[in-house]
């Protein structure tokens, strides 16, 4: 069904030869006035005008713009009336004629259930989360929205995957592919939710990464800790599934698993952090412990028993192989199928590290092979 909106009595459209200009003098509703409106979690609306293509934005003063489809951020995320018949911000209201849709239900993959050390399913089963890297999912949101985002969900869920490892920060001066500062981006606790949300609802568990690269994102230890606080109590009780770690490797990215990442609250599964190769956090109250084994095949075979076995001697429940060897296009997929089905046996989840998932892009096909070996040996 067609939606409009009008202010005063007259409609709004865009007309697609231009684009960038939003008219609000029409006396009937046409194809240019046609729109799309999106709900998302937490009452927000995004409203996007179809024959143009473009996102209807309303500026703190008023005044109404366009920017590109897809590219939702504070000022795209519109407040909605109780009963549907009215959207705006900034003291802006505009009247909806036609009915706006509920939003699509939030789907876990997974009965995220902790029992002891291990993920149960909704029978009570164990079971192993399959997991691989989406680093610059999160940047990809935010400039990009779900047009940027679902091709490497639909990637991961066609291979089975049921998590994606996301970097909520990252100094590209530090890691060469991403730039993303919460401090400078305006929509960045707004969009946290319909983030989330979205992953879920294709099937995908984010494992949300907050502190990386903080020596020089957020070097301000005051400022870390309220990040990490705000980071949670957007997402805390939201419905969502999702993980959440302290950060990737603290001794090397200048933050405090401790002083820096508190407890998030009952029902939220929690990791402090990383440390780089070989060496682990104690979990300090947390739900799980994060490990980067050493980056040899043969070594890191055998260390994914010998390691959980010692870390579970050493305080450690829950076990997130987080990041192993990097697999890319001439890697050997039997190894993937051995490194998948021994993590199975021992952790609780283990992430699919490969170099195009570090950097933002989809696998290629050596890769995507490895991928699959990979998901095949972690099912139990």
């Amino acid at each position: 069904m067609a939606i409009y909106l009008t202010r005063n009595g007259n409609y709004l459209g865009v007309e697609p030869a231009k684009p960038t200009a939003v008219y609000a003098d029409r006396r009937a509703g046409g194809s240019w006035e046609e729109a799309a409106v999106t709900v998302h979690v937490g009452g927000l609306v995004d409203v996007r005008f179809l024959a143009a293509n473009v996102q209807l934005t309303i500026t703190p003063q008023g005044t109404l713009e366009t920017r590109p489809a897809g590219a939702i951020g504070e000022w795209e995320l519109l407040a909605v009336s109780a009963d549907g018949k009215t959207i705006g911000r900034a003291n802006v209201a505009l009247t909806v004629d036609g009915v706006i849709a509920p939003p699509a239900p939030v789907v876990s993959p997974l009965h995220l259930e902790v029992r002891n050390k291990d993920f149960v399913d909704a029978a009570g089963v164990r079971t192993a989360l399959c997991g691989c890297d989406g680093f610059l999912d999160y940047r990809i949101w935010l400039d990009h929205g779900q047009s940027g985002l679902y091709p490497f969900l639909q990637e991961a869920t066609d291979l089975g995957f049921v998590v994606r490892r996301v970097f909520l920060a990252g100094a590209i001066e530090e890691n060469t592919v991403l730039d993303l500062r919460p401090q400078n981006e305006p929509s960045y606790y707004a969009e946290l939710q319909p983030f989330v949300a979205f992953c879920n609802r294709h099937g995908i568990i984010p494992l949300l990464t907050v502190n990386v690269d903080s020596q020089r994102v957020m070097p301000n230890a005051g400022d870390r800790l309220r990040h990490w606080q705000r980071v949670n109590a957007t997402l805390r009780g939201a419905g969502l599934a999702y993980l959440i770690s302290g950060g990737n490797e603290a001794d090397k990215n200048g933050f405090d698993p401790n002083a820096d990442v508190d407890d998030p609250g009952p029902d939220v599964i929690w990791s402090r952090g990383s440390k780089t190769q070989d060496a682990f956090y104690a979990p300090n109250g947390a739900t799980a412990a994060e490990f980067h084994p050493v980056r040899d095949f043969d070594r890191c075979l055998m260390d994914a028993v010998a390691s959980a076995v010692y870390m579970h001697a050493h305080g450690c429940g829950m076990l997130w192989m987080d990041e192993g060897i990097p697999f890319d296009a001439g890697s050997n997929p039997a190894e993937a199928w051995q490194l998948g089905r021994v993590y199975a046996t021992c952790w609780a989840l283990a992430i699919f590290h490969n170099r195009q998932g570090q950097r933002g892009l989809l696998l290629e096909p050596g890769t995507r092979a490895c991928a699959a070996a990979w998901v095949q040996g972690m099912q139990l």
